[in-house]
């Protein structure tokens, strides 16, 4: 069987995000989807972050990407950078806006990466300036899905009841 990077690609981004079963265990989507709304804005963490900025953060780079492939020019509603602090509402309404919104520029990433031919996927990523950079734009793309992984690690190491599994003795 062969399978193409494009699809690979697509793949990778479901199984980081929540749209697949993974055999590594769990994605970034259910992992927020299992946490209160207390939990979400708890900043007695670890690292000092809370798990809905984190989600934003993660939020940011999908947007981003699939703006750099489609040519688009919405702005990202969350602030205006990759990390921008809590928002002001973190009502439960306000939370379920915001994952339907993420899951939005998920499916627009996947659909702007469904549109690339081989060609496409290995030229180099060019960012905001024109300056090519290092790194292929499937290097770029794949980067989200890994970027979606380590997020979801950070998350379920916080602290957080119910997340981080204490392993037996």
């Amino acid at each position: 069987m062969t399978i193409s990077s494009r699809t690979l690609i697509i793949e990778a981004l479901d199984e980081a995000y929540g749209n697949a079963e993974t055999w590594y265990g769990p994605n970034l989507r259910p992992t927020l989807t299992s946490l209160t709304p207390e939990q979400l804005v708890d900043r007695r963490t670890f690292e000092g972050y809370t798990a809905w900025e984190l989600a934003v953060h993660c939020a940011y780079w999908k947007w981003f990407v699939a703006c750099r492939l489609t040519g688009g020019t919405d702005s990202f509603p969350y602030g205006q950078d990759d990390f921008p602090p809590l928002p002001s509402d973190t009502s439960e309404r306000a939370w379920m806006d915001f994952l339907s919104w993420m899951d939005g520029r998920h499916e627009r990433l996947k659909a702007a990466t469904a549109t690339l031919d081989e060609a496409r996927l290995s030229s180099p990523w060019v960012n905001a300036e024109g300056e090519e950079q290092e790194g292929s734009v499937a290097r770029m793309i794949m980067g989200v899905a890994f970027h979606d992984a380590y997020h979801t690690a950070q998350i379920r190491n916080m602290g957080l009841a119910g997340l981080a599994e204490k392993k037996g003795d």
